[in-house]
């Protein structure tokens, strides 16, 4: 692997090659932990401008292995990838999803994560400071040993399933091959079944002629009566029909009775009405009196839906007006409070990530802080003298 820095912190131009595990040694002071931060900052997009040379408009770090070819750009006014030859312009907080796909991502490691391909001074090789039982989840997770064991975990479930369900489904077969001994008569069963529906068939079809028969001897009968009924009379004199004319007049005293049922009812509206005087005809002040009446009806009725909707509240005791005036300043002042909360509020967010920035800021300096004590032969951890 390949990695080329330019102006990150006391780096202005570098270059080196990297196979397999690489340690950086030498003189304090010389930027080996600068080339360390550059490369951490490459793959994580590191926050912030303050690691920019001075002078500078921005680092550069360049890094360029079988998994990828990456270019990161930081500073002021840049925050721009190129991965595999595809620009990426203003990528946000974080590294693009690339990066961890082509396996620079951090690892999980029991409540922490950590990278694995990079580490400073100051910390321990990977694992060697954790229990055994995080060693093992991490080294089963590189391994994928997880997803064998939940594939086996899953398998003896499914397996223990299919046997419960194969306890179920013999017991079933038991069962139904015991019906089945019932049904060794089946045949001559079936046999009696038909001959028992040929038999109903037959009595249908009978009682369908008798019904028949029965339906034709009270015609029969009835025949009878009337021709009883008719025998004294010798001869009958049909008369003429006219049918249109005969129509015509029905249709007469229908519309006759039609128009005297009408005037009857008109009549009925009038009983005891000896004489109606018609007053004159003003025209002008009668519409007047019209719409005015028809305001008033309209006021009533939004009284009474007043007065149904109040109905019940005989004993309402109405508020003072002062206690009122009091209330509404008391609402006003919530409502002054609500706004003040909602603008404290929305700044809170603001404020997370100003404390996060700050506290990256206070590590970088804690780092440097450890970079200077050990130059300066004390021991970053106690602070006493070393050789």
């Amino acid at each position: 692997m390949k990695v080329r820095i330019k102006n990150f912190q006391s780096v202005e131009d570098a270059e080196l090659e990297i196979e397999g595990f690489t340690v950086l040694v030498g003189k304090s002071n010389i930027g080996k932990s600068a080339i360390i931060r550059a490369i951490q900052g490459a793959v994580t997009n590191r926050e912030g401008e303050d690691f920019v040379t001075h002078g500078a408009d921005f680092s550069e770090v360049q890094i360029d292995c079988p998994e990828i070819q990456l270019e990161w750009k930081k500073g002021s006014g840049y925050n721009d990838y190129v991965i595999n030859g595809d620009k990426l312009e203003s990528v946000g907080r974080g590294a693009p999803p690339h990066i961890e796909e082509a396996g620079f991502g951090e690892m999980k490691v029991g409540r922490d994560s950590i990278n694995v391909q990079i580490s400073d001074q100051f910390h321990p090789l990977f694992l060697l400071n954790e229990t055994g039982s995080l060693a093992a989840e991490a080294i089963s997770d590189v391994g994928r040993l997880n997803e064998v064991q939940e594939a086996l975990r899953d398998a003896e479930s499914d397996r223990r399933g299919v046997r419960s369900t194969l306890k179920v489904r013999e017991k079933d077969l038991v069962d139904v091959r015991d019906q089945l001994d019932e049904y060794d008569h089946y045949d001559d069963d079936m046999a009696q079944v038909d001959e028992v529906r040929a038999y109903h068939r037959d009595i249908t079809d009978l009682n369908k002629e008798l019904d028949y028969l029965q339906e034709v001897d009270r015609k029969k009968s009835t025949h009878e009566d009337q021709i009883q009924t008719l025998g004294p009379v010798a001869k009958l004199d049909v008369p003429e029909w006219d049918g249109d004319a005969d129509l015509k007049e029905v249709e007469s005293l229908e519309r006759l009775e039609r128009q005297f049922e009408r005037g009857k009812a008109g009549l009925q509206k009038y009983a005891g009405v000896e004489k109606v005087d018609i007053p004159e005809w003003d025209g002008d002040a009668l519409v007047g009196e019209i719409e005015t009446l028809s305001r008033f009806s309209q006021r009533a009725e939004k009284l009474l839906r007043t007065l149904h909707e109040c109905k019940g509240l005989d004993d309402l005791t109405l508020p003072d007006l002062e206690d009122l005036k009091a209330s509404q300043e008391e609402v006003e002042y919530l409502a002054d409070l609500d706004v003040r909360f909602k603008a404290a509020y929305g700044e809170i967010p603001t404020l997370k990530q100003e404390v996060k920035t700050l506290g990256v800021a206070i590590e970088e300096k804690k780092e440097e802080l450890h970079d200077v004590l050990h130059e300066a032969g004390q021991c970053p951890t106690c602070e006493r003298g070393v050789e």
